[in-house]
């Protein structure tokens, strides 16, 4: 089966690890406020507000960020108390569902079902109901100005390098170099300034080929991704697609 068949809908994730540049003359990069790049982070950096299903207590979804090789179950508490699951029971391992709440209950009194063989589990993953014994696996989370920030083990998601370079007909270009994941997807944006906004930009595989392209998938290898730079300075941003599982 192709990767995100069952994907109902897809969305970027901006600004989870930004690779910014500043680009002078093409005599060197350095970050913004003049430090390194940053380090490469295991850390999904989801905006609220982009999952209507979050918006409120009682919410849940399942999200991916690399075709459903890995499914996050996110559920919402009072105010903005956020648990993010692995959906996989710990009976026999079977995916559970979305937290729901019955009629005339509150928001954090309903329950996680396993359609399998019934097992049940609070809003935070603790198992209330067997045949499982476990609570369901938790990743750690903080939610702060409108941005939740999950901790997925394995995750590598950042730029490693960032290479001022000219093509062959002298056009100036910046390379940059990141880890990619399997059946992850990526798309790179720009802006003058490191306020923003940053736009969608395309770019190319090579250094001297066509920028053409507006998203490069991953396979597990490093990749290696050509923009123009445009103007004395130029920052970019490099963004992994999250998508939203039925």
């Amino acid at each position: 089966m192709e990767p995100c068949q069952t994907c109902s809908r897809r969305k970027f994730l901006g600004g989870l690890l930004t690779a910014c540049g500043a680009l002078s003359g093409l005599a060197g990069i350095a970050r913004a406020g003049g430090g390194p790049l940053p380090d490469l982070s295991q850390a999904l950096r989801l905006k609220i507000a982009d999952y209507p299903l979050l918006a409120a207590a009682g919410g849940s979804t399942y999200l991916s960020h690399d075709g459903g090789a890995t499914v996050l179950l996110i559920n919402r508490g009072q105010g903005s108390q956020f648990f993010v699951l692995d959906p996989t029971c710990t009976h026999l391992g079977c995916r559970v569902d979305l937290y729901e709440v019955a009629p005339r209950q509150e928001a954090t009194q309903g329950q996680i079902a396993c359609p399998c063989h019934g097992s049940a589990f609070a809003i935070d993953g603790r198992v209330v109901g067997g045949p499982a014994q476990a609570d369901l696996a938790r990743y750690s989370c903080r939610f702060a100005d409108g941005f939740l920030e999950v901790d997925v083990p394995g995750l590598v998601f950042g730029v490693s390098a960032l290479t001022p370079v000219r093509s062959s007909s002298g056009e100036a270009r910046v390379e940059m170099t990141f880890p990619s994941t399997n059946f992850s997807f990526y798309r790179l944006r720009h802006a003058s300034s490191a306020a923003g906004p940053f736009l969608p930009v395309n770019f190319a595989l090579t250094k001297d080929g066509a920028l053409n392209q507006t998203q490069l998938t991953g396979n597990g290898a490093v990749k290696r991704i050509y923009a123009a730079a445009p103007g004395a300075q130029s920052f970019y941003q490099l963004e992994l697609r999250i998508f939203e599982l039925t």
